[in-house]
């Protein structure tokens, strides 16, 4: 089968899916799932750790420790975590923990550094999320993909590669609370979890399985309820779905000897299946011409999170974000804002049809809110991962900002309105509506 017939075929399965996951999604969010049980087994202590290093930077203790998460299709799981501990350790029994991949770490323990400067709370990276390569060589969506299809072909959910990362994760929370205990005296009861892309993904599992995190900041994974979003895709992508994606569209699904087994894929690894369970605070973090998902792919899910939601949307960043620096800032306001300090306004916007016909975005000005800017894109196709985000100014009502962006004539608008709120000593957050999509008349 061509690549566009897999594409079909994928359309018409994931569509019953979908229509099956809007039945029964919140009563499968309630019930103990297959994920939940993976993780579990061997629960209740932390797993055996050795610290390997320990150095301090600037009054900062960063220590480097090694642990084995489970044993996963007979080869064990060992990651590295980097701990971070401030000299002035806010008591709020809180820490946290950022999910990342391969590599020496370094970035990522740098960046921890910083959170650990703004938050007054240990911070952490945990790495080899997944271990890799495993499976003749296979890494990152080749790996997952793998997995996918072992399960499609009849395999045990065990096998879905996201399991080991959501335990991974979950251990090394064990981990992490059990070496600051030990070493520093220190007593930490929640976490705000992040992670990028994979790690974002796993972010969202992790969150749904362990009740100590209380708050998320998954990042560059905006893909939450898999069978409608790869429906949009198709309508998105002249291929069908997007190439970045095309380790997963490779699958044979004709050759599947259960076509159920795809929708059964979406409960266990779709963090839309178990959305209920979503009610910790939550900022999403996206690139707005991330190259794997399109442009308004929140939409699809954004409605139906639970509780107190942000998201923040960075202008002409693709998978990376193109800021980390701002990623990380956001990642500890959002941290002290969990933690008590009220930081954060949840944006309030309306989007309104006109009498032309076209949507108008207004945006409520609340009691932090200071300004607001509009970001307007163009594109020949549904496309927008070429395309540049253009910041205008708004129009300001009564009641806050307005705009009413026209799209080119044959072309594709995609617009999104950012709000800056005061945080105190003269700083301020930018934080987003979702983005829209108008299409040409």
């Amino acid at each position: 089968m061509n690549k566009q017939g897999k594409h079909r075929c994928l359309d018409r399965i994931l569509l019953t899916a979908l229509a099956l996951l809007a039945v029964t999604s919140a009563f499968a969010s309630a019930q103990i799932r297959p994920l939940d049980e993976y993780v579990a087994r061997g629960a209740g202590k932390a797993p055996s750790y050795r610290v390997v290093d320990s150095t301090v930077e600037d009054g900062f203790r960063v220590l480097q420790v090694e642990f084995v998460s489970q044993i996963w299709q007979d080869i064990p799981w060992t990651h590295r975590l980097f701990i971070v501990v401030p000299p002035d350790v806010e008591p709020s029994r809180t820490g946290v923990l950022f999910i990342s991949g391969s590599g020496s770490g370094d970035v990522e323990t740098a960046g921890m550094l910083e959170v650990a400067r703004m938050t007054r709370m240990p911070a952490a990276a945990l790495m080899d999320v997944p271990n890799q390569p495993l499976f003749d060589d296979l890494w990152e969506d080749a790996l997952m993909a793998y997995t996918f299809d072992q399960f499609l072909q009849g395999a045990d959910p065990d096998w879905l590669l996201l399991f080991p990362m959501t335990k991974g994760a979950v251990r090394a929370l064990d981990v992490f609370q059990a070496v600051v205990a030990q070493e520093f005296g220190i007593e930490i009861g929640q976490f705000v979890v992040a992670g990028g892309s994979k790690r974002g993904w796993t972010t969202w599992l992790t969150a749904a399985v362990d009740e100590r995190v209380t708050g998320i900041v998954p990042m560059v994974y905006n893909n939450l309820n898999l069978a409608a979003q790869m429906e949009l895709q198709s309508r998105t992508y002249s291929a069908g779905a997007s190439p970045m994606i095309d380790d997963y569209t490779a699958l044979d699904l004709s050759d599947v000897p259960d076509p159920a087994r795809v929708i059964e894929l979406d409960f266990h690894i779709d963090p839309y299946a178990y959305v209920e369970r979503f009610v910790m605070p939550k900022m999403l973090l996206h690139g707005t011409n991330d190259p794997f998902w399109p442009v308004d792919a929140l939409n699809l899910y954004w409605d139906d999170l639970p509780g107190e939601k942000y998201v923040v949307n960075f202008a002409n960043g693709g998978h990376d974000l193109g800021d980390m620096e701002r990623a990380l800032r956001n990642l500890a306001l959002f941290t002290l804002h969990v933690t008590g300090e009220p930081l954060l306004s949840e944006v309030e916007w309306a989007l309104e049809e006109r009498e032309d016909g076209l949507p108008g975005l207004e945006v409520k000005r609340t009691e932090k809110a200071v300004g607001a800017a509009l970001y307007v894109a163009s594109s020949t196709s549904r496309d927008f991962t070429a395309s540049k985000w253009e910041r205008l100014e708004p129009r300001e009502t009564a009641a806050g900002w307005a705009a009413e962006p026209r799209p080119l004539p044959g072309h594709y608008l995609a617009f999104y309105m950012d709000v800056e709120y005061a945080i105190g000593q003269g700083e301020t957050i930018a934080l987003s509506t979702p983005i829209f999509v108008v299409e040409p008349e």
